[in-house]
């Protein structure tokens, strides 16, 4: 079964209709339908987050809108590195004065200011380095559907995409009088210029219960060149007892020999690991952690801080007194 797109001359008023095109629309009802319920992981509020519906060939895929900047364009793809289903959205940008790479901006979603919601993305590029800078945003709507240009753009990521595909996390509460609102990327804005290609997927917004789990890591150092703890601290958990933990972790890192890439911290929750970051600076800069674990029946987890160096002395510190604790089913 696959989709057959219908053209606007099919449907014109006042033309009948004949039993082909009526056996067609059902059949692409029915297509919609099964790519939907396989097309995106369950709980997640942002509809066809993945990509994976394209039916109308169109430069977007449905339920998202995209417009390029000068000499940019966007466009689904078969993509090999794709986080969930087949496919990605790719946005090429061009080097030169003025140009970039475009905006791509999600449908509707409901959302109440009583409730803090969990966005998270892939994203990864092909070049790397300062070329390829993503923005992840909010943008407010109010009961009608009117843009509220008070609250936006809300900013909630800024960074230059990684060649590895990484997956990335931010929470918001919605503002007062917000009854809707939209994702925005902006992928290469034309004042950063260079030739690269930007990959999104799996983009995901879902309705979660946020704590702040208290739990400070004092600066822990090494000379080891494999990976060691250098460092843990007990985070209370709130009673839910099922389900899994998004941990959102601040800490900061430094080396002692500010010459190449020599020192990398990470952090860990039994087995499962956060993100990696690496540094050359011998003065502390911070930087954001994502880490997701399950809950089981714990009342308690412990958080490490492990480093390691590739010459001279990795040193490492969560400076922040909470860690963001988001509970989902």
């Amino acid at each position: 079964m696959s989709y057959s797109y219908i053209t606007p001359e099919e449907i014109l008023s006042g033309k009948g209709v004949r039993s082909s095109l009526w056996l067609r629309y059902r059949a692409n009802d029915e297509w919609l339908k099964a790519q939907s319920e396989a097309g995106e992981p369950s709980g997640n509020l942002l509809w066809n987050g993945s990509f994976e519906l394209d039916a109308d060939g169109e430069t977007a895929p449905l339920g998202w809108a995209f417009s390029a900047y000068e000499g940019g364009s966007g466009q689904v793809k078969i993509c090999a590195d794709a986080s969930h289903g087949a496919k990605c959205f790719k946005i090429v940008q061009v080097a030169g004065a003025g140009k970039g790479g475009g905006i791509l901006v999600s449908s509707l979603v409901p959302v109440t200011q009583l409730r803090t919601y969990l966005l998270q993305f892939h994203v990864h590029c092909t070049t790397g380095g300062t070329t390829g800078r993503v923005k992840a945003s909010v943008w407010h709507f109010d009961g009608a559907g009117k843009p509220m240009a008070q609250y936006s753009p809300y900013v909630l990521w800024d960074g230059f995409a990684p060649v590895t595909p990484t997956r990335y996390a931010r929470s918001f509460t919605p503002k007062p009088g917000a009854r809707f609102v939209a994702i925005v990327f902006s992928v290469a804005e034309p004042m950063y210029q260079g030739n690269d290609s930007i990959f999104l997927d799996a983009i995901d917004i879902r309705d979660t219960v946020v704590e702040d789990a208290p739990g400070a890591i004092t600066e822990g150092s090494t000379a080891a060149t494999s990976w060691t703890n250098c460092g843990s601290a007990l985070l209370a958990l709130p009673n839910l007892g099922a389900g899994y933990a998004l941990l959102l972790i601040e800490a900061s890192v430094k080396t002692s020999v500010a010459t190449s890439t020599t020192a990398f911290i990470r952090f860990r929750v039994g087995n499962d690991y956060s993100n990696e970051v690496s540094v050359t600076a011998n003065i502390y800069a911070s930087f954001g952690f994502l880490l997701r674990t399950e809950l089981g029946d714990f009342a308690t987890l412990s958080l490490v801080m492990e480093l390691k160096a590739v010459t001279g002395t990795a040193s490492g510190k969560k400076d922040v007194e909470k860690t963001g604790l988001v509970i989902m089913p």
